[in-house]
């Protein structure tokens, strides 16, 4: 998977529609944004998306600086042809870095220092309606701090059209939290990751299904954002970073539908221990911070913001901040939510 295809993952979504068009008015998505005490400075940014029913997104970006105490509107995002706000499973809106060159990347504790405190209200509009009706709302003023994220809670059930509630092939997506993994096997007790999803089983139990990266078949775990390693995951599991890959089920997954759960595991890493390694470091620790599992669509050109994806999502969780230890069979694996997918 490329940094390319990745970035689309970061920003996430799903393919072409199956549903029919229910009316021939555009539904138009607006989000408000009120910075409190701590702006938004020129060296952040923004975004600001809709999860439809179906998993699809619709995008929209913001670039600082937005002052202290002020009110701003953002460019309202248009819901595809025949979807309404009755389609609207979850809004969203992500915090991080400007795109671009940006000193703070290369001081990465002045960077990380970083916060934006921002009340969100979200409302929808009928195109030439000039009434806006509240959608969602923070309800009070989020303390944005590194990336982060702030996510409504579901306001429909999740749904997946018909033409992929057979796929086994599925895009994962991982963000650390302020503890890395630590990947490098010149480290001494390095850690990988193995994710499986879960089906029911007789008497209330789960059957494991293990989501395949090809794992061992590449002499990297993750290139660390150098293309050019052969590895699992592209992106980085440092602090604050993120990493996707692609995983097969090999065909144990019936239907989407039956899916009930995710884990994702610490595992022992490959050895790779040198002379300058540090023996005393112990076993590693490291913070979950997002997981989301898509169906990947076709490849498509970057179309710019905002944009409608071209990836179903099928589950997403957000700000866990789950910390695991390599090791310590009660620290080692997470386990998501309950998944629901119909």
């Amino acid at each position: 998977m490329t940094p390319f295809r990745l970035a689309f993952a970061c920003l996430l979504a799903t393919m072409a529609l199956s549903s029919t068009p229910s009316q021939a008015q555009t539904t138009r998505v607006r989000f408000e944004f009120y910075t409190a005490g701590d702006d938004l400075r020129r060296d952040s940014a923004a975004t600001y998306e809709v999860e439809l029913d179906d998993g699809r997104r619709v995008v929209g970006s913001v670039l600082g600086p937005l002052q202290d105490h002020r009110h701003s509107l953002m460019t309202p995002l248009d819901l595809p042809t025949g979807f309404t706000r009755d389609n609207i499973r979850f809004v969203r809106v992500h915090f991080g870095a400007a795109p671009g060159p940006n000193p703070k990347i290369l001081f990465e504790a002045l960077w990380a220092s970083d916060q934006w405190e921002v009340r969100i209200d979200v409302g929808t509009q009928v195109a030439g309606d000039s009434t806006w009706s509240p959608l969602a709302s923070s309800g009070r003023p989020i303390k944005f701090e590194h990336p982060s994220s702030w996510q409504s809670g579901p306001m429909v059930p999740q749904r997946v059209p018909a033409s992929i509630m057979g796929a086994n092939q599925f895009g994962l997506f991982i963000c650390t939290g302020d503890d890395d993994l630590r990947t490098d096997p010149s480290a001494h007790g390095n850690s990988e990751i193995e994710v499986s999803a879960y089906l029911p089983a007789p008497g209330g139990s789960r059957t494991r299904i293990p989501l395949d990266t090809g794992r061992l078949g590449h002499p990297y775990f993750v290139n660390d954002n150098k293309p050019e390693r052969d590895s699992v995951y592209g992106g980085s599991f440092k602090d604050w970073q993120c990493a996707g890959a692609l995983a097969d089920a090999h065909g144990m997954i019936p239907r989407l539908t039956e899916i009930v759960g995710f884990s994702v595991q610490m595992t022992p890493g490959r050895r790779g221990i040198t002379s300058g390694s540090d023996p005393f470091r112990g076993d590693d620790e490291w913070v979950l911070r997002n997981f989301i599992v898509y169906v990947p669509g076709p490849p498509a050109p970057f179309p710019g913001y905002p944009y409608t994806s071209t990836d179903h999502t099928i589950f997403s969780q957000l700000n866990v901040m789950w910390k695991g230890k390599m090791g310590d069979a009660h620290r080692d694996t997470w386990n998501s939510d309950p998944v629901s997918i119909r």
